[in-house]
């Protein structure tokens, strides 16, 4: 009996062969195929079940095919079953006899009369048929010998059946268990005891007891020896567990090792388990440190060796970034550091930027994790200078039409240090406490728009962060949700105490594969100390449509947003979006009421190109405001605003 399968995946057109692998798959089915088909030619049987909708390299849903398998299966077990017994027969060799009807010898038999029941539903019965039975018969595995006899007596024909139980089970005992309850899986075994020996039983005994292991991840463990000693009747089993007895780690030319072992919580000693295996793994891919990673287990007489086997990334980086905007013009960055300081696992490193309106400097030093612990720290040291245009409402005659105009330009200069130190919180996110002590600089640049003077702060900001995009800078699904809330206070040394909280929210979904939906909410609110340099800002190409960046500024703001992204057939040289985004908010130099007669409307549209050095947007807005209630529907319209991005955010 032989069998035979189809394949799932017809070959590729030749319109489908576009990328390297695609043509090293299409080599491999090729002589796949041919055996394939071979093996078709000259099976018995061919189970197919319908799979054609299921692709060969997509493993997401195993069941679906094993349970498709098997109600195919279900349709020839009668048929296979039959040409199995034909060819058990055609092998037989032995004189051939007919016989019309059997008796048993002994009409008390069990055993005699199950394999009769069987045998006289049929005309004739052949001695290969009676070997048959007989053979189905010892197969269940509780017979140590069996065999059968033909005795004829007047004109009837006995059937006698000689037989001999294996010896009977009076226990198990079992040893090499830590994991579980001994007693749970003696439990298990006591469905032999006191019955013969069955070797199939004992088999399917044996499954079960590994599956308990393998439900709970320890692959490792395994059946190291079971006996039967036929004289006291007594099962002995020996498990071997999976332990641990050493781990090696090579291929770590700079990273100590035990920033690697403390990524797992199996050590020495420890029983492998795949839930801890897998986590582990994880976690050193996160560090994003090593540019592969491999895992493989060693068995010797001591145990099971880890050998974890890792290469390194270059840790030592030199990035250039570039950014253009309408607003601060050319911008470039520079980012060195060192991501595995002295194999320590931690981060080092200087960024520069700037241009013409905008510069910062800010060293860090940061770790993903604290020793052993999950906390992680950064310390900062910074300094930050940026050029703030400052805007009034002009006087118009116009009741339908404002306008904005700048009256003037001050510098914002920020600098000290802060040391933050944060979690990650299972399902929430991420949170972190940070300490900042920093000195705020603001000088006027031309007009005189603002009271200038230096002020000390010393704030502690309690932050959550919680992000689930899909990918950026284009998610399709997910949130991003970054909010705080900052309090400085005068006994810790800052020259002005205040509160402040801030939400930022974002979330995506999809329609299809080219059309994004996203709604966004910005919610924050001070006290009336919160010093201009630590004011909310309002306006911008990625803030608010129909107003300038730093158009307003204040202690209290608010703004939603409905974003519709549409995803180009046409492609200008990079992956192509269509943006519309509806805004609406306002802000406010004091914490009052919001009511939405006093909001602020915004709409535009951005084509958006995915470039190398980042989303290049090109943007145009208008905003407007409804000076009467609705029922006069009077609109009073803004200028008409163009924007213009290329590359990230620093």
């Amino acid at each position: 009996l032989s069998s035979g399968t189809k394949s799932a995946r017809h070959l590729r057109k030749k319109n489908e062969l576009n990328y390297p692998w695609e043509i090293a798959d299409q080599l491999v089915s090729i002589p796949m195929k041919i055996i394939n088909q071979t093996q078709i030619d000259k099976a018995d049987f061919v189970i197919e079940p319908d799979i054609n909708d299921i692709n060969n390299s997509d493993f997401s849903n195993i069941n679906e095919l094993v349970n498709r398998g098997y109600s195919e299966s279900q349709k020839s077990i009668v048929e296979i079953e039959k040409s199995l017994n034909k060819l058990f027969k055609k092998n037989i060799k032995c004189d051939e006899h007919n016989y019309t009807k059997l008796e048993p010898y002994n009409e008390n038999s069990d055993i005699e009369n199950s394999v009769l029941d069987k045998l006289n539903n049929s005309d004739s019965i052949n001695t290969k048929d009676i070997l048959l039975e007989l053979y189905n018969v010892y197969n269940q595995g509780v017979y140590k010998d069996l065999s059968a006899e033909i005795i004829k007596n007047d004109q009837s024909n006995f059937l006698k059946i000689n037989f001999e139980l294996n010896s009977v089970v009076n226990g198990v005992e079992i040893y090499g268990v830590t994991l579980f309850n001994s007693d749970s899986l003696t439990k298990m075994w006591d469905v032999i005891v006191g019955k013969p020996f069955n070797g199939r039983k004992i088999v399917e005994l044996l499954i079960q007891t590994m599956s308990v292991y393998r439900s709970s991840g320890y692959s490792l463990a395994e059946i190291s020896e079971y006996t039967f000693d036929e004289k006291t009747g007594v099962l002995y089993l020996s498990i071997l567990e999976g332990k641990i007895s050493e781990i090696q780690i090579t291929g770590n030319d700079k990273t100590n090792s035990t920033i690697i072992t403390r990524e797992f919580s199996l050590n020495k000693d420890s029983l492998y388990q795949y839930s801890e295996i897998s986590e582990g793994l994880n976690n050193l891919r996160a560090l994003s440190l090593f540019d592969d990673i491999e895992l493989s287990i060693l068995k010797n007489v001591t145990g099971n060796i880890l050998k974890i086997k890792i290469k390194e990334k270059p840790s030592s980086l030199l990035r250039m970034g570039l950014r253009l905007d309408n607003e601060y013009f050319t911008q470039l960055s520079l980012d060195i550091r060192d991501e595995n300081f002295y194999g320590t696992g931690t981060e080092l490193g200087t960024i520069i930027t700037g241009g013409a309106r905008n510069r910062s400097l800010i060293f860090e030093h940061k770790a993903n994790r604290i020793f052993d612990t999950y906390l992680t720290y950064k310390f900062r040291g910074f300094y930050e200078s940026i050029d703030i245009n400052y805007y009034k409402d002009d006087s118009t005659n116009n009741a339908n039409k404002f306008r904005r105009s700048k009256i003037g330009e001050y510098r914002q200069i920020k600098s000290g240090a802060s040391f933050a130190i944060g979690a990650q919180v299972k399902k929430l996110g991420n949170l972190i406490v940070e300490g900042k002590l920093q000195r705020n600089e603001l000088k006027n640049i031309n007009n005189n728009p603002i009271q200038q003077g230096t002020i000390n702060i010393a704030s502690i900001k309690l932050g959550l962060s919680i992000d689930t995009q899909n990918k950026y800078p284009y998610p399709t699904s997910g949130v991003l949700l970054n909010s705080y809330y900052e309090t400085a206070q005068r006994v810790w040394g800052s020259d002005v105490a205040y509160t402040k909280f801030f939400a930022d929210y974002t979330s995506y979904f999809s329609i299809n594969n080219v059309n994004t939906i996203s709604t966004a909410f910005i919610l924050g609110f001070a006290d009336e100390t919160l010093p201009l340099s630590q004011h909310f800002s309002f306006g911008g190409q990625n803030n608010f449509f129909g107003f300038k960046e730093f158009d307003f500024r204040g202690r209290q703001i608010f703004k939603a947003s409905f974003e519709y992204r549409y995803d180009l057939p046409l492609k200008l040289f990079f992956d192509t979006y269509l943006k519309l985004r509806y805004d609406l908010g306002s802000i406010w130099t004091q914490t009052e009421q919001i009511k939405f007669k006093n909001l602020r409307h915004g709409v535009g549209a951005t084509i958006s190109l995915d470039t190398p050095i980042g989303p290049a947007d090109f943007s145009i807005g208008k905003s407007f405001l409804f000076t009467n209630s609705f029922k006069n529907n009077s609109i009073s319209w803004g200028q008409t605003f163009f924007y213009f991005t290329i590359g990230y955010y620093y």
